[in-house]
């Protein structure tokens, strides 16, 4: 579970408290988190503008794991950790976890347990 640990201090550095419970193994947050940023990117600027503003001081970055939507079913939790953290669009909150991911993943804490 290092890997979980390592990510959720990541994000709470960034003001974005999650935890480490909701995290799912490495390939597959990756893999989510890619998804999801490539679902906001396929939207005009308009919608993603639209995206961004809504989700910045409103709880609706869960919508993202909406059936209806589906750009990112698989981490629910950390959807629910992104409304709970204001002031932070979609984008910005996608991009962090990216590189919370990345970083998790390489830190020697979670080399020894990553997907074994």
């Amino acid at each position: 579970m290092a890997f979980a640990d390592d990510f959720s201090q990541c994000m709470s550095q960034y003001g974005i408290p999650v935890d480490a419970s909701a995290v799912p193994e490495y390939d597959l947050l990756k893999s989510a988190l890619d998804y999801a940023q490539n679902w906001l990117s396929s939207l005009d600027a308009g919608m993603r503008a639209g995206f961004d503003a809504a989700t910045t001081n409103d709880p609706v970055s869960v919508v993202l794991a909406d059936s209806s939507v589906n750009a990112a079913p698989a981490i629910p939790g950390l959807l629910h950790a992104f409304d709970q953290a204001q002031g932070q669009p979609i984008s910005t909150l996608l991009q962090t976890a990216a590189y919370c991911c990345e970083n998790a993943n390489q830190s020697p804490s979670s080399s020894s347990s990553s997907s074994a």
